[in-house]
């Protein structure tokens, strides 16, 4: 990824001392490893920081350090890296520094990977095949991290911009106004993959969203992804994920905590979510906070998922398509509480809606009973012969009982017509299926109460 050329900033002049401008040796150098085909500048660490107004980004030129802090002088430029070229910019690679702004760039951007339209050729541009790794980002009031490409409103016919083929590896990113965002993807984006990386905010009283992925809704410029974010971190605000017509999301083994409403899909489709960590979300906005928001079109799935502390809602939203579902599974900690609203849909696969319990792939739910519901018909996508366990929890409140009866789908044991379960109660169900009849449920086993 780096080519053989090899330029100290030092070498042109650079100092490192917290005081000097340093923007000159810097983009000098970049621009010196660029006129010989491309290569590396080196920014070797100081006991202090290297100060720059701002610095140009350009092809084949990477940028690496042992541990450098970079801040910028005060100014009103809107970046303190920016693409400094039309074209792509790809085969780079930006590792081991720290940019570190002050309240005085007011909305200024940290990295801002805004891609250029070339006037030539292919009329292409974006970052490409590119690597960003340990780096750390911080207080910049606009956004840390930017992928801008916008095919709509360039002036030249069939163009390409998009930012893509990427990794970001232990990247962190800290946010401390409610209107900064810690990254933000606009326009095409896909093959893009965030690992250990940090998106956060200092409180979440902050406000405002840690991340952004948005598509500018024209042909070219659908946000279709792939993009994933493995095992990342997301704190202190109050949104997580902001999505707006994004596809193909993927989240795994991702941590969430001290946030009002994790990931918003409202307005997307596609996403995955596995084995992702919930704590201490929600509970915070007089029942509006939330795991994940759904819309009308959106298909979400996922499993190994765990909810620690207090949440209003795992999952919010519903999906009306035919054969369109949510199937996001989680397990709840022992400190855990989550409600479940038997007349409002809940899709997260533990909603109880016109006495029926939407299951989908479901093997153990935990149901939180607010009221004092009926269940007399099963939906879910089991396997003939799998079982179905529900555990019943009503926060200590012993009045509210769950009652299953066999009005529906719902086979009871001889001379049954109901069981009613109170808190800390379990029944079991086994799926059956019978050549031209619908698929039933039996009950094969509960702690409740049997009522003839």
């Amino acid at each position: 990824m780096m080519n053989s050329v090899l330029i100290n900033v030092t070498d042109l002049g650079a100092v490192g001392d917290g005081v000097t401008d340093d923007t000159a040796a810097i983009n000098n150098a970049i621009d010196e490893a660029y006129k010989q085909g491309g290569g590396t500048v080196f920014i070797p660490r100081t006991s202090s920081a290297y100060k720059a107004v701002k610095i140009g980004l350009r092809n084949k030129v990477s940028i690496i350090s042992d541990g450098a802090k970079l801040i910028p002088v005060t100014s009103s430029e809107p970046s303190f890296m920016y693409v400094a070229e039309d074209g792509f910019i790809q085969n780079v690679q930006y590792r081991g520094f720290s940019i570190e702004a002050n309240d005085a760039n007011t909305s200024q951007n940290g990295m801002d990977f805004t891609a250029k339209i070339e006037t030539s050729g292919g009329y292409s541009g974006g970052l490409w095949y590119s690597e960003l790794r340990d780096i750390r980002i911080k207080n910049f009031s606009g956004l840390g991290l930017k992928l801008y490409c916008d095919d709509l409103n360039d002036p030249y016919p069939n163009n390409d911009t998009a930012n893509q083929f990427l990794r970001f590896i232990n990247v962190r990113i800290f946010r401390n106004s409610a209107t900064a965002k810690c990254l933000e993807i606009t326009g095409q984006l896909g093959q893009t993959v965030f690992e250990t990386c940090q998106f956060d905010g200092n409180s979440r009283t902050l406000g405002g969203v840690n991340v952004d992925l948005v598509s500018l809704l024209t042909t070219n410029d659908q946000l279709s992804g792939p993009v994933k974010f493995d095992n990342c971190t997301f704190q202190a605000a109050q949104k997580a994920i902001k999505t707006y017509y994004v596809n193909n999301l993927v989240l795994d083994s991702c941590w969430f905590e001290n946030l009002d409403q994790v990931v918003d899909l409202t307005s997307s489709s596609n996403a995955t979510i596995d084995n992702c960590h919930f704590t201490n979300v929600g509970a915070a906005k007089e029942g509006t906070g939330y795991g994940v928001s759904v819309g009308t079109s959106c298909t979400v799935g996922g499993a190994g998922n765990f909810i620690v502390g207090n949440i209003d809602n795992f999952v919010v939203g519903y999906s009306t398509q035919v054969n369109r579902g949510i199937n996001i599974s989680a397990t709840w900690g022992s400190d855990a509480s989550i409600p479940l609203k038997d007349t409002t849909p809940d899709v997260s696969g533990a909603a109880i809606v016109s006495n029926t319990l939407k299951a989908f792939k479901h093997k153990i739910m935990f149901v939180h009973i607010t009221t004092s519901p009926t269940i007399s018909n099963i939906q879910s996508h089991h396997l003939e012969g799998e079982t179905l366990v529900l555990r019943c929890w009503a926060g200590g409140d012993n009045s509210k009982i769950l009652t299953v009866n066999g009005a529906g789908n719902i086979v009871m044991p001889n001379g049954v017509a109901k069981i009613t379960l109170k808190q800390n109660d379990t029944i079991t169900f086994i799926k059956t299926d019978s050549i031209g009849l619908p698929s039933q449920y039996v009950v094969i086993g509960h702690t409740g109460d049997e009522i003839g």
